[in-house]
């Protein structure tokens, strides 16, 4: 790079002299045979013709000597030329390579698995603005860095935490079909008691290897969202309604807040939707305890679309953690000794809630008398679809 700019800026200056000097000897020699002409006519008067030629040619460019001092004064420019070149060359080159050294010097730090250090450079506001888009690529470099060393973190505490899960479930009803394959368990009352054990117990890894191919599947981009135009309070109704019709939701009671007149229709995939009220609720049967469990659902309008709020009335999570609590593989209870879980299950609902255009989030207010625990909330758009929009692929 440094020759490179040398031989450059030398190569012009030389092309430049060539081109002025070649100007110049033309002029000079007009020049010169003007004058000659004028000085030959003048002596031819006075001296011999011969005696006239040889005078004007020592005084004039065929003299020896004047040939020699114009080539030596040419060389002597050239060389000069060339020197004042080079000394600028070297300052240009400075200026040039110091950004790039201090760049250079910035990857090999990258290279080395070093983000901490930024590139520091003040100087020429075309090489600052590059210096300042390396310490951005640096900086999101290790945020993606931290954030992938969380995802691994994360996902090995999750495996731990999948095998532990498994394995509670599967010791219980094993033990149980051997009891029974044993004689152990001979009258039909504690039979039956065990054999509803194992089958409430293969329920809750059903649960969860359910949740997790569901995750699989997202991640891959497998289960496309399709937004539609869709009635949020009618929805919310129905689905509420077809909750305390199941036998795991006989002793949950649900309080709900739903608009009479009629809003706008939102726009949501009613699949995506009701996973996420599924995944909502059974976050809160799992670690509110609480009984009775109780759940005030609202729909409300706001400015940026239509809100719905689900809140249970449990012990809730501790404030510091609200933060990470849409985080994947997170757990509130990260000793995993209460409850079983996958700590998926509010990542989807953040996850499907992006995917469909909207915001979610979660907070420890009371939002209705005598509800105190958590409560999760999310925005969704609403209006019409633009055309073609319905059925489109929203996913991220």
């Amino acid at each position: 790079m440094k020759s490179r700019i040398f031989y450059l800026n030398a190569l012009m200056t030389l092309v430049t002299v060539a081109i002025c000097g070649g100007i110049g000897v033309i002029c000079v020699k007009l020049y010169w045979d003007q004058e000659e002409r004028v000085l030959k006519d003048a002596l031819d008067s006075r001296i011999a013709e011969h005696e006239a030629e040889r005078l004007i040619e020592n005084l004039t460019v065929h003299n020896g000597w004047f040939i020699l001092a114009a080539v030596v004064f040419a060389a002597l420019s050239i060389l000069t030329l060339i020197l004042v070149s080079r000394f600028f060359s070297m300052i240009l080159t400075k200026k040039i390579m110091e950004p790039l050294d201090l760049l250079e010097q910035g990857a090999q730090r990258i290279r080395a698995n070093d983000y901490s250090v930024p590139v520091v450079y003040q100087g020429d506001k075309e090489f600052e603005q590059v210096c300042d888009v390396f310490n951005g690529m640096q900086q999101h470099l290790k945020e993606e860095k931290e954030k992938n060393a969380r995802y691994e973190k994360a996902r090995q505490e999750m495996v731990a935490g999948i095998s532990h899960d498994l394995r509670s479930p599967l010791t219980a009803i094993r033990g149980a079909v051997k009891a029974m394959l044993d004689g152990v368990v001979k009258e039909p009352e504690q039979q039956k008691k065990f054999l509803q054990a194992a089958y409430r117990r293969s329920g809750e890894m059903d649960t969860l290897l359910s949740e997790l191919f569901y995750f699989s599947k997202l991640e891959t981009g497998g289960i496309p969202v399709q937004v539609q135009e869709l009635n949020l309070s009618e929805y919310l109704r129905n689905y509420v309604d077809a909750k305390k019709d199941l036998p795991d939701y006989a002793d949950v009671e649900f309080t709900c807040d739903l608009p009479e007149e009629e809003l706008k229709p939102a726009q949501a995939d009613p699949e995506a939707l009701q996973r996420i009220l599924d995944n909502i609720l059974s976050n809160s049967k799992k670690y509110a305890g609480v009984s009775p469990l109780r759940f005030y659902v609202s729909l409300q309008q706001e400015e940026d679309g239509q809100r719905i709020l689900i809140q249970d009335n449990g012990g809730g999570v501790p404030k510091e953690k609200l933060g990470r609590l849409f985080d994947e593989f997170y757990r509130v209870d990260e000793s995993r000794g209460r409850k079983e879980g996958s700590g998926l299950g509010l990542y989807i609902v953040k996850y499907l809630c992006e995917a469909m255009g909207g915001q979610v989030s979660a907070d420890m207010e009371s939002h209705c008398e005598g509800f105190g625990g958590l409560a999760v909330s999310f925005v969704l758009k609403e209006g019409e679809i633009q055309d073609g929009g319905e059925g489109q692929n929203t996913d991220r």
